[in-house]
């Protein structure tokens, strides 16, 4: 019998078996090399997932400041609904209707 690996000719031919190994070992490091590909586009995916939330959070604390920020600007004019201004001159009317009524008597 003849020994296949000091045969020039018959090195470069596989047998059935090492074919569909070989076949496998393709395929399983295809396998991992799709594996590893959604894996990272996995990874990239929630990177910018977790870019957007923070992108959001951080639009949404300047908002706040800025309102904040307005909130404690002071006005020239009295910026509030018309039933408060109503109820706020009603009692100053009473207020004063009050003070008559006790310097009076």
């Amino acid at each position: 019998m003849k020994d296949a690996t000091n045969n020039p000719a018959s090195a470069d031919t596989l047998t059935d078996a090492e074919r569909a190994e070989l076949q496998a070992l393709r395929k399983e490091k295809e396998r991992r090399l799709q594996q590893q590909q959604r894996a990272e586009l996995q990874a990239l995916r929630e990177e910018q997932r977790r870019q957007q939330r923070e992108r959001a959070e951080d639009e949404r604390i300047a908002k706040i400041r800025e309102r904040n920020r307005r909130a404690m600007e002071p006005d020239e004019d009295l910026r509030m609904p018309f039933a408060q201004k109503l109820v706020l001159g009603t009692l100053a009317f009473f207020v004063v209707v009050f003070i008559i009524y006790y310097f009076m008597h």
